[in-house]
Formats: structure tokens, sequence, C-alpha cells
């Protein structure tokens, strides 16, 4: 799998390279989620383009069609034919998470996750962003989950970093420092 994702990302970078300006890029992004939703929900499509008893030409005439009917920009559409010439479209949802990172790369955005005890407010959101942002020197894009196994309190991990400042990570922290102090 480790070799498809590299694939994945050759592809990616490719399509990146050849696109200038980041008003291009979320544009083409928006339209490898839009192609990457409608293959998802025509399951069917997919199968047929992934079909080895189907011709490549007939494969490449069908993905034809249908990228002109969507009206997909060049670059786009480019990259999804090569794909199917290649048979090659099985790395297409990887693709787009691999161009998501080409794209925050380019612009220093870092992406993570944060787990709270409860759902977190927008206000707090900014905050909570802002202050891992200064210490990764970068803009910080959380996805934020709900574990009701937490006491309190938030842990977030964003590439190395992870700041955890859950109630169980401080009761541990103060049960330590009290251990060294009795010792």
């Amino acid at each position: 799998m480790k070799q498809a994702n590299e694939v994945a990302q050759r592809y990616a970078k490719a399509l990146f390279e050849s696109i200038q300006g980041s008003e291009v890029a979320r544009e083409t992004l928006e339209s490898l989620r839009f192609f990457s939703t409608a293959l998802e929900s025509q399951k069917t499509l997919l199968d047929i383009l992934r079909a080895p008893h189907i011709s490549a030409n007939e494969k490449r005439e069908i993905t034809e069609k249908l990228l002109a009917e969507l009206k997909l920009p060049t670059g786009v559409a480019n990259v999804v034919l090569l794909l199917v010439e290649r048979n090659r479209m099985d790395l297409f949802a990887e693709m787009v998470g691999a161009f998501q990172e080409q794209m925050d790369a380019a612009n220093g955005v870092v992406r993570g996750r944060a787990v709270s005890s409860q759902e977190v407010s927008a206000e707090d959101r900014k905050a909570v962003e802002a202050k891992i942002s200064t210490v990764t020197g970068k803009k910080v894009i959380l996805e934020y989950q709900v574990d009701k196994s937490l006491i309190g309190g938030l842990r977030a991990t964003v590439g190395s970093y992870t700041f955890d400042d859950t109630l169980d990570n401080q009761l541990r922290t103060l049960k330590e420092t009290l251990k060294r102090s009795i010792h």
C-alpha cells in the first residue's frame, strides 16, 4: 500500500506543479473533490474504469464523455485520463488527499486532530488553533472529535506535536509530581 501512496503522491505533485497560483490550486482541489464525490456516488462507473475486461479505448471514451459533461478544468481532466489509461483509478482518492497535502505545504498549513470531552465552540477552536500556530509557526487547521471517555480538556495532534491539556494528563502530571516530591 505504501507504493500506491507514493504513486498517488507523484501524480498529485505533477498536477500541483503544473498549475500556477493559489486560486488555481483551490479551484483544482475543488474540482478533484467534486469528481471524487461523483465517483463515490457512482460505484458502477468506478467498477467499469477498473474492469480488466473493458478495453482501454472504451474506458477512455466513457471518461472523455463524463469529463465533457462535468466541464472539469483541463489539468484535472488530463490527470483523470492519465489514471484511466494507466489503470490507476484506484489511486484517485489518495491522489486527491496528496494534492491537498501539496497545497497545504505550499501555503504553510498543517492539519491535525483535536479530541475533547465535549463539542468545542467556534471561538475556542480559533483560540486553540492560534495557540498551536504560534508553536508550529504554521497555520493550523484541526479536525475536531468528541471522545466521551475523556473527563475534560482537549488533546491535539499536529504532525509530530501532541498538545495534551486533558484532565487525565493533568492528573497524571500531578501524580508524578507528588511521587517525586515524596521520594
